[in-house]
């Protein structure tokens, strides 16, 4: 997802859980920060270098309510090119989905990484 040529591009992203409530988390590439909703969703999240080329985002996020289907997420990245808080929208299109359909997806359209993930549902 992140290239050499992004290094230096800020994003946020927005998780919302809408259910019965909204979960908001802002991602920078120095950090990551979980603005309310701890007692829903807790994210212990850090941001790593993986190469000399990429950032990735790694951790745990611990879900304090039953996951059903009616459980849904979205995301939405954006981008600061200059790094001065001027963020445009960046044109990816994830729909809205369920927690189980999400899951049941990743399972067959990306099997061969679900394997190595022992503790995933």
């Amino acid at each position: 997802f992140i290239c050499s040529a992004m290094r230096s591009l800020w994003m946020a992203i927005a998780l919302q859980l809408c259910s019965t409530y909204v979960v908001c988390i802002k991602v920078t590439f120095e950090s990551f920060e979980q603005t309310n909703g701890e007692d829903i969703l807790l994210c212990n999240l850090r941001v790593r270098k993986f190469n000399r080329t990429a950032t990735v985002l790694n951790g745990t996020i611990h879900l304090f309510r039953e996951a059903r289907n009616d459980v849904q997420y979205k995301v939405d990245m954006f981008y600061s090119r200059l790094g001065n808080q001027q963020y445009n929208h960046l044109p990816m299109k994830l729909p809205f989905s369920g927690v189980c359909d999400f899951i049941n997806n990743m399972y067959t359209v990306f099997e061969e990484f679900t394997e190595m993930i022992t503790n995933l549902p």
